[in-house]
């Protein structure tokens, strides 16, 4: 399945062990990484998301395009709001069912503040990666699912 193999890491550079990554602005432990990895693999891997994604990339011709990236965005976000408070990520007041509005656009601050709790989460696990296998595999996994089988096949 490729998941955590060295041919994806070769391409991902910061799977790579020489890779110097920075102390994170949000420290979590390898428990609760782990626990943040494995709540998203399980909500990424739910059918209607990824049914929603592979509509997504059929949309925007199998490219990981910008168009495709905002649609996955727009997918995945719902999914990692309480992750981002749970663990401190998130600089914004607390959620109100992901403040979304009538046709479920979020307002630009709160695209902001998703942006950048998604940035500190991202940090804090590449950090916590480094020279873990069991957080690399599981770390690759929600990656492969995040980005949908379609669009990972095609880079």
């Amino acid at each position: 399945n490729g998941l955590g193999s060295r041919d994806y890491r070769s391409r991902h550079p910061i799977m790579d062990g020489d890779v110097k990554v920075s102390r994170p602005e949000v420290l979590i432990g390898k428990e609760d990484c782990i626990a943040i990895l494995d709540t998203l693999a399980e909500r990424y891997s739910a059918i209607e998301v990824q049914e929603a994604l592979k509509q997504a990339s059929m949309d925007h011709n199998l490219q990981f395009s910008k168009g495709y990236i905002i649609r996955s965005k727009r997918i995945l976000g719902p999914l990692q709001r309480d992750i981002f408070e749970k663990y401190g990520f998130w600089d914004g007041p607390p959620s109100k069912s992901n403040d979304d509005d009538d046709n479920g656009n979020k307002d630009a601050t709160t695209k902001a503040q998703h942006d950048r709790a998604l940035r500190r989460m991202q940090h804090s696990i590449r950090y916590m990666a480094k020279g873990d296998e069991e957080i690399v595999n599981k770390m690759d996994l929600c990656q492969r699912l995040a980005i949908g089988d379609m669009i990972m096949d095609q880079t």
